[in-house]
């Protein structure tokens, strides 16, 4: 019984924990949005405009990972994370 409890807490623990991470992943993004909307403003640039950026740039990249590109190069040539390009 006492196994079977530590199992059971241990996997809430980590359902918990994935949840906060989600949580946090999400909070991040939305924070990080409205700076950049912050920024595009005060710069002149319209939200449009950063998201066609932001369009191309995932275009780009998609073709120089199929052409198998290395990722430093695919990051220095578009600014995408490692972790967008992966998910591409």
């Amino acid at each position: 019984d006492y196994m079977t409890l530590a199992y059971n807490l241990s996997l809430a623990a980590e359902k918990a924990a994935k949840k906060a991470a989600k949580k946090a992943a999400k909070k991040a993004r939305e924070e990080g949005i409205a700076i950049g909307e912050k920024v595009g403003e005060e710069r002149g640039i319209s939200i449009g405009l950063l998201q066609g950026e932001y369009k191309k740039a995932i275009e780009t990249a998609k073709v120089l990972k199929s052409a198998g590109v290395e990722i430093n190069l695919i990051i220095n040539s578009t600014g995408l994370s490692p972790e967008e390009i992966e998910k591409l």
